[in-house]
């Protein structure tokens, strides 16, 4: 039963992973038509990584139902040098986006 139950966990992990690489391929190509540049994902990832960083046990990279963080990265920093996409600034006021927003910030 135990057996069972493991491998099905193992199998399952594996889907997520797939699963999770398949929407950054999404993400990352939705920018790309959006016409911002692919990197901000891979970014955004780096603080996530730098936040995580020495937090978790060593082993939970075996069991972490998303694909290896360095290697998202990396994937989007690829997709950022193929696309050639030069970044539009956005117009937006961040300080009424914060106002508009109280319970978070």
């Amino acid at each position: 039963m135990l057996i069972r139950r493991i491998i099905r966990n193992v199998v399952n992990m594996h889907f997520s992973r797939k699963v999770e690489a398949l929407a950054d391929d999404f993400a990352l190509d939705l920018l790309i038509r959006a016409e911002i540049d692919p990197n901000h994902l891979g970014e955004a990832l780096k603080h996530l990584k730098k936040d995580s960083d020495g937090k978790r046990p060593e082993f939970f990279k075996y069991i972490d139902s998303h694909p290896d963080i360095d290697t998202r990265i990396q994937k989007a920093r690829e997709k950022s040098l193929a696309s050639r996409i030069k970044d539009r600034p956005f117009d937006i006021n961040w300080e009424e986006v914060k106002e508009s927003l109280p319970s978070l910030f």
